[in-house]
């Protein structure tokens, strides 16, 4: 089997839709199989994932959870069930906007066979203002080679959804990695150490923002502060300190966002009347509610 497509599902009937129908529309001239991987949902995406695949071109296998696992965990069982040279991740709430978006990233690994990891620039969409906003490319060519290190100073991944892995480089990883758990930054970090990582200019995927995702469902302070407080340190010490000096530019610029946004935030409440705020004290999520009493 060349390819595997591992989609990860929970409680996405929203989005499950347009998420299958683009794993569908792609043009491949290699064998592919689809690895279902749904961590017990309890809305109709199962039942929506199932009607879309009667009309599957692949083959293809569901996993079911008796009960939920865990975004890890479930992660774990369903790299377990692919049998591809590659395997493609696809989470529940993204979707491929380009039908030849396989066939670009296993042409390119093929063909480099240093390269254990690419990924393609991503188009970003919010769910709330139905607005599309690409990545940022700060490169001069069609594709980059990206470093451990690039990304211990930033991640420029941003979604697992646009990441494809050469499995033989994945199964080599530490085991501690699995049990700490991990999303597309700390595995592109540890993949980065087993070899090449590419990333595409193209925008073949959208990443979907929404209120009800793990990472653009919270605000910039509280996952600034989880990547300065949480993430920088464990990942730190994981990969043994050797990037140390580049996750400290990391911390540092997330701390200088910190402090503009609650610039901005000091701002606001200076501006805004006072029989405006006690209305909104009552409408206003919990978590804003405890960082605007940390700054006013």
């Amino acid at each position: 089997m060349k390819t595997s497509i591992l989609l990860i599902s929970y409680n996405q009937e929203q989005y499950i839709k347009e998420c299958v129908e683009s794993i569908l529309n792609q043009e491949v001239s290699f064998d592919v199989e689809l690895i279902v991987a749904d961590d017990h949902s309890t809305d109709a995406t199962l039942e929506i994932i199932r009607g879309i695949l009667e009309q599957c071109k692949f083959q293809y296998k569901i996993l079911v959870n008796k009960q939920n696992q865990g975004m890890h965990k479930n992660y774990q069982r369903g790299v377990a069930a692919c049998s591809g040279e590659y395997i493609a991740i696809m989470e529940g709430d993204d979707y491929w906007s380009d039908p030849k978006r396989l066939e670009k990233h296993i042409t390119f690994l093929d063909a480099h066979p240093d390269c254990v990891m690419s990924f393609n620039r991503l188009m970003i969409y919010n769910q709330a203002n139905g607005t599309f906003k690409p990545q940022k490319w700060e490169y001069p060519h069609s594709f980059e080679y990206i470093t451990t290190a690039m990304l211990a100073l930033k991640n420029c991944i941003g979604n697992l959804s646009a990441c494809v892995i050469r499995k033989s480089a994945f199964m080599k990883l530490k085991p501690e990695l699995h049990e700490m758990g991990y999303a597309d930054w700390m595995l592109g970090m540890a993949m980065g150490e087993m070899g090449q990582l590419v990333k595409f200019r193209e925008a073949m995927s959208v990443y979907r923002k929404h209120s009800q995702a793990q990472w653009s469902g919270k605000s910039n302070v509280e996952n600034f502060s989880k990547v300065i407080k949480i993430l920088i340190p464990k990942y730190d010490k994981f990969l043994g300190y050797k990037y140390h000096a580049e996750f400290e530019a990391h911390k540092r610029d997330l701390e200088q966002k910190l402090k503009h946004e609650a610039s901005l935030k000091r701002k606001i409440m200076r501006k805004t009347p006072s029989f405006i705020k006690k209305p909104l004290s009552f409408i206003l999520p919990e978590y804003i509610k405890v960082q605007i009493r940390k700054i006013i």
